[in-house]
């Protein structure tokens, strides 16, 4: 069984042990904002005054108005104190050995640790960054990375948490041809498609289909998979997408399905 992925708190502390160089400059970078945290860490700009409040009754960090790079009025910065660094190096010393399995680009899957992986990945990643892009299995699939993609998330001035619900969505290691017909469903979405219909008997591959174009919008839309089964209504289906939404921020569609009973035959 997959070990938990590292808290929130963890994670805050990993990601500002990387700037405390920055703890008395004037100029600091958008990372050691509030939404530069919120990026680095994966959560809603407005849940980090929430998340950092332990901390900083600790007296782990500190917050103070900055000049914050790319940001044209002054904004708040966090600062790991002197025992906030020393907890945040010991918090990396104690994740160091964490497993994490990574899918490299030929399909292969390779067992590793956190302080490891950067040995097999195909380009160098920060400790918080490899979180953020582990599902909940502590998988890493390093396909649909890259250091241009992990960059501009990092820089997002605007808010958008992408939320991704792939259920048992089969996880591909090996896949080849059907290129040609990969590209014309990409091509159809990225042009705001809403339906596409792969009609075929069972085994052929459709669903292999539907994991490798998933595998193309990751880290890119919200995403969500559901297998529809012969034994099951659709409402298993609604509460599904019910809840995908609500966690985008749309809970409309939730509550209606929570509050109307089933019909009954």
């Amino acid at each position: 069984m997959a070990s938990a992925k590292p808290g929130v708190q963890e994670r805050i502390l990993l990601h500002l042990l990387d700037y405390s160089d920055y703890k008395n400059s004037v100029e600091v970078p958008f990372s050691l904002s509030q939404m530069g945290i919120a990026n680095a860490v994966a959560i809603a700009r407005s849940n980090v005054p929430r998340a950092i409040a332990g901390l900083k009754d600790q007296g782990l960090l500190i917050e103070r108005q900055a000049h914050v790079k790319g940001v044209s009025r002054k904004r708040k910065a966090y600062f790991l104190t002197d025992s906030g660094k020393n907890l945040a190096e010991d918090t990396w010393n104690n994740l160091r050995s964490f497993p994490v399995r990574c899918i490299l680009n030929d399909g292969k899957i390779e067992s590793s640790t956190l302080g490891e992986i950067n040995t097999v990945l195909p380009f160098t990643m920060r400790s918080v960054d490899i979180i953020r892009y582990m599902d909940d299995n502590c998988i890493l699939d390093s396909r649909s990375l890259s250091a241009d993609l992990i960059e501009r998330d990092l820089s997002k001035h605007v808010e958008k948490q992408l939320v991704t619900a792939l259920g048992d969505l089969p996880r591909l290691r090996h896949f080849y041809g059907r290129e040609k017909e990969l590209d014309n469903m990409f091509n159809l979405l990225e042009a705001r498609a809403t339906t596409l219909l792969v009609p075929g008997i069972a085994g052929i591959g459709k669903t292999t289909m539907a994991s490798k174009l998933i595998e193309r919008f990751m880290h890119r839309r919200n995403l969500m998979y559901h297998r529809c089964q012969d034994w099951e209504g659709s409402r298993a289906f609604f509460e599904s997408v019910g809840e995908w939404l609500a966690n985008i921020g749309d809970s409309t569609f939730a509550d209606y399905i929570a509050t109307t009973p089933v019909p009954k035959p």
